[in-house]
């Protein structure tokens, strides 16, 4: 179920005209989780998606915060995108190697599109669903 979630959010994705992106600042959009222990974070420092599209995008990860903290980030920074993921990872959600959360990433600067996991989540989805994805 929440891997069927993740694919609705890479088609949603998929399915965004994608026009000219450039850096801007931009504060978090933060929702509380299903479970009020959890949350859904979306950041989009591209401005990649509509307002429309942001919402949709947070609904379809409501579900998958059951298990831990959501983060949806749209970058295009310089760098690994490894690197980049562990550190919007550590920005948003927590440093600790023991949290709970997900992270989807897709960083323009290297046209990839990038989940990252710590904690339970990683037993929801692996890095081979994750390579799948």
């Amino acid at each position: 179920m929440k891997r069927n979630a993740w694919v609705a959010i890479v088609l949603v994705l998929l399915a965004c005209t994608i026009q000219n992106v450039c850096v801007a600042e931009t504060e978090p959009m933060i929702q509380e989780g299903v479970n009020d222990k959890y949350r859904v974070i979306l950041v989009d420092e591209i401005d990649l998606l509509t307002e429309d599209e942001e919402k949709r995008v947070q609904e379809a990860m409501l579900p998958i915060s059951k298990g831990g903290d959501v983060l949806f980030c749209a970058i295009s920074q310089n760098g690994d995108t490894n690197i980049l993921a562990s550190r919007m990872f550590d920005k948003y959600i927590s440093k600790q190697t023991d949290a709970n959360g997900i992270l989807f990433l897709i960083d323009m600067h290297q046209r990839n599109i990038y989940i990252y996991s710590r904690g339970n989540m990683e037993r929801i989805i692996t890095r081979s669903d994750a390579y799948n994805i």
